[in-house]
């Protein structure tokens, strides 16, 4: 007997396509595969970090402005072509990527958007690498005071 195109309305879709032959269909439930209990509190910890860490950095001479909203932020550094296309972009995508860390700067902006499943020390780490770049910037001269 072939399956019909579509379920009866008053029967489960995901019941419908179990009796389907030749069909394989995954089918997971809340029983099975609970949500991860301790997501709330990575997330937590993820923000905490960010408003420990991001103070640090706004005080660095080659930054303009950091912010965080959840686990996202972002640090926007002072660049003369400032935007998508910035010149930093590159030496910090290769500095971040010789230091073991997987960040893609936007221009000049650099965006943190760590893994829930993140440790507070690698988050941690991801700070110290940031920090290191910000001071290995080439040097420029703007408004009468030096510049990362």
């Amino acid at each position: 007997m072939e399956a019909p195109a579509h379920p009866p309305a008053d029967r489960n879709t995901l019941a419908a396509l179990r009796e389907r032959p030749g069909r394989t269909v995954i089918v997971t439930d809340d029983e099975n595969f609970p949500p991860d209990r301790y997501v709330f509190e990575r997330i937590a910890a993820i923000e905490r970090i960010h408003a420990e860490r991001l103070p640090a950095l706004k005080v660095h001479p080659a930054v303009g402005d950091v912010r965080y909203i959840g686990t996202v932020a972002a640090i926007e550094l002072d660049a003369e072509d400032a935007g998508y296309l910035s010149g930093l972009r590159p030496f910090l995508y290769n500095f971040f990527l010789e230091k073991g860390v997987l960040l893609r700067p936007l221009g000049n902006i650099v965006y943190i958007l760590p893994p829930y499943v993140i440790t507070p020390s690698e988050l941690h780490f991801v700070y110290d690498v940031i920090a290191d770049a910000l001071d290995r910037l080439p040097v420029r001269q703007e408004l009468g005071r030096s510049i990362r």
